[in-house]
């Protein structure tokens, strides 16, 4: 929780592939969990506050540019953001970037 925020990051981690096949059916089952996770707290809490949740891959792919776009979003599902394993190596999650936050 982050202040009076719920945010979630779901992360699939790649070898190399950055295929849609590979990565968005997992990304979508990762917020589908978050969806009924926020169903659950509202049931036995009643709190309904929105959940922010963001996709990431991290891969070891030394030449994604066919599969982002200029922001590093994948082309395949624009709400998920590409990063390097190197990029994030000793970063914290709250500092990563994706320009796509879904509220659930």
């Amino acid at each position: 929780m982050k202040g009076q925020k719920f945010c979630a990051d779901c992360i699939e981690f790649k070898s190399k592939s950055l295929t849609a096949e590979k990565i968005v059916p997992q990304l979508r089952a990762g917020m589908c969990w978050v969806q009924s996770l926020k169903r659950t707290i509202e049931i036995y809490t009643g709190d309904k506050r929105k959940i922010h949740l963001r996709k990431f891959v991290f891969a070891e792919n030394d030449q994604p540019d066919a599969y982002l776009e200029a922001n590093r979003q994948l082309r395949a599902d624009p709400s998920i953001r590409y990063y390097h394993f190197d990029e994030v190596h000793g970063q914290a999650l709250a500092d990563l970037q994706n320009t796509s936050v879904q509220e659930i």
